[in-house]
């Protein structure tokens, strides 16, 4: 009776998890990732020839970005600046301002270059702006049957951008729901 044991042989990786945007500005983007599942190791069972059998495997050794322009259309092309990536996040630089990209991540090991990841969503590469804080707490000053009379003091941060209004809302008391009491933003 043969006795069996399981080795690994080496393939490509599989494909990254799609990578998700987590910054932008005028000539860059900034992505994070998961590594593949499977490393490229196939798990065989192969007859035990000695004690000493050895077990293959490749792990990953890197990680290659490839961009699609949206505007230029195109194939799919490797960001040549950047190399092979170590880690499972990246900033990719050289990028034009205005332009729309999309991003994906294929991983290797020594057997070669894995399957690509999905497409990140569709990102513009324009001045990073992220919602202002919160202003001061509102306060009350005249009040009439149908109105009141409110203010309050800027955000300190302001998201990158002038801001250009501000949505107010109310509810009565012992209400948890919201309700906008503008249509528009009130301008200031």
């Amino acid at each position: 009776m043969d006795t069996a044991a399981k080795n690994r042989l080496s393939g490509p990786p599989g494909a990254p998890s799609t990578p998700e945007v987590t910054g932008y500005d005028m000539n860059m983007v900034a992505l994070k990732w998961n590594p593949p599942s499977s490393d490229g190791g196939k798990l065989i069972i192969v007859p035990i020839i000695s004690q000493s059998s050895p077990v293959l495997g490749s792990p990953i050794t890197g990680y290659v970005i490839e961009r699609f322009e949206k505007r230029g259309g195109g194939d799919w092309a490797p960001v040549v600046n950047l190399g092979v990536v170590r880690l499972t996040s990246a900033i990719v630089t050289g990028l034009s301002e205005g332009e729309t990209y999309q991003l994906r991540v294929c991983a290797q090991n020594t057997a070669g270059q894995g399957l690509p990841s999905g497409g990140c969503e569709p990102v513009t590469c324009r001045p990073y702006v992220e919602p202002p804080g919160a202003p001061d707490r509102p306060r009350i000053g005249k009040v009439t049957k149908h109105s009141v009379d409110l203010s309050w003091i800027r955000p300190v941060a302001d998201g990158g951008a002038p801001i250009d209004g501000y949505i107010v809302e109310h509810r009565n008391v012992g209400d948890s729901e919201w309700t906008r009491s503008t249509s528009k933003p009130v301008k200031v």
